[in-house]
């Protein structure tokens, strides 16, 4: 498997910085590179075709003399999105699973299509979930498998599954290559995969038509190659025919030679003009349709983010109201707090006077029960006293009526 150490990383991108803007390995790239890493031709342009795709063809050159890109984690929640690596296996990519960080369990996924390309122990996966997943936690997944040179690219939302389609047209595109097998899990929406299909059908056209051009170039080069050996031929008999006249000849050979080197840099160029011409060419007949759509879209963007202010500006009304009241209920529970206390401290107070009046209250209970007592004692003595009193009357009663019946009989 191939290793990427970053060593092998700075030879790639030195080779590519070269190529700018189209990035496009020569056979001399293809030898100087093979011998400086020990990575085969396959995975050489596996890795430029991935680049490619990855980085936008008028930010290569920054993105090359870069030391270093920033390993910043992207945090991009997603769905949905293309990843492009090396050293990875077929069992890797069928028994792939994104575990959570929180709460355990695992990001459900809802489709999963990938290449491997076993030549270059490479794959291409088209990633589908059912729930929102972060761009690091795929990446640093991989990664953690053993995965190098992890690339991923997530997809616009909002253009009826262009980026989608053409990330997984793509990997259907790969099917040409005969090193190339298929691993799906899943099950894509009907749309999608039909877009995608049409499109890979466009990308073998134009792969077929690039085959095309390369022939032409090569025949080409063949009729150029003759040419220059019948110069050779004639300036040899002229040679022979007339000695004084070889310098001016040798140095029309230099300059057929220069031309013809000339002409091979522009034929490449020129090819390279086509290709990207027939590459715009498509794509502009793809976006056709996009674009004509992209109207009315941008209408119905433009009323739903009216729309959007306005209700923004409705939910600030909610959110001003929802605030004063909140805060006038904050101050109502304050008053009803502080009221609560004063009532409380009332209620206190009046429970020590109770307490007072009961300590009172007891003190006279026990002063009464003591003059109940007495009041009694006194009673008693009273009833004594009386009783006592009663007799001594009846005896001075009786003694006065007994004295008055003698007085009356001594009257008889």
């Amino acid at each position: 498997m191939p290793h990427f150490a970053d060593a092998d990383v700075a030879v790639l991108k030195s080779a590519a910085l070269l190529r700018v803007p189209g990035c496009l390995f020569t056979q001399e790239d293809f030898e100087h590179i093979m011998t400086q890493t020990g990575l085969n031709k396959t995975q050489i342009d596996t890795w430029a075709r991935h680049f490619r795709f990855k980085i936008p063809i008028h930010q290569r050159e920054t993105y090359l003399q870069m030391d270093a890109p920033d390993e910043e984690k992207d945090n991009t929640q997603l769905k949905r999105c293309y990843v492009m690596a090396f050293n990875v296996t077929p069992t890797l990519i069928e028994n792939l699973s994104f575990p959570k960080a929180r709460g355990g369990g695992q990001f459900v996924q809802k489709y999963l299509f990938a290449g491997h390309n076993h030549d270059a122990d490479s794959g291409e996966l088209f990633l589908e979930f059912h729930e929102q997943i972060r761009a690091y936690q795929i990446t640093d997944r991989l990664t953690d498998l053993g995965a190098k040179q992890v690339s991923l690219i997530t997809f616009n939302n909002m253009d009826a599954d262009e980026s989608a389609s053409d990330a997984l047209a793509r990997i259907l595109s790969l099917g040409s290559e005969a090193a190339v097998s298929f691993i799906t899990r899943g099950e894509c929406s009907a749309g999608l995969f039909e877009k995608a299909r049409s499109k890979a059908q466009q990308i073998d056209s134009q792969k077929k038509q690039e085959e095309f051009n390369e022939k032409t170039q090569l025949a080409l080069r063949m009729s150029l190659e003759g040419i220059d050996g019948k110069v050779d031929t004639i300036a040899d008999n002229v040679d022979q025919v007339k000695i004084g006249v070889c310098d001016t000849i040798a140095d029309l050979r230099i300059e057929i030679a220069r031309l013809h080197g000339v002409i091979g840099t522009g034929a490449l160029k020129l090819a390279y003009v086509q290709k990207e011409r027939d590459r715009l060419e498509n794509k502009v007949g793809r976006q056709t349709c996009y674009f004509n759509r992209s109207e009315e879209r941008g209408k119905q963007i433009l009323e739903l983010q009216h729309t959007n202010k306005l209700l923004t500006y409705r939910v600030d009304d909610l959110q001003k109201a929802l605030d004063d009241k909140d805060r006038n209920l904050r101050n109502h529970i304050y008053e009803l707090e502080k009221r609560l206390k004063d009532k409380d401290l009332f209620i206190d107070a009046l429970k020590t006077r109770l307490a007072e009046k009961d300590s009172q209250l007891a003190e006279k209970n026990t002063q009464l029960a003591e003059k109940n007592a007495q009041l009694d004692e006194k009673d008693s003595t009273i009833r004594d006293i009386r009783a006592h009193d009663a007799a001594t009357w009846l005896i001075e009663e009786e003694r006065i009526f007994k004295k008055r019946v003698r007085d009356a009989m001594h009257i008889v």
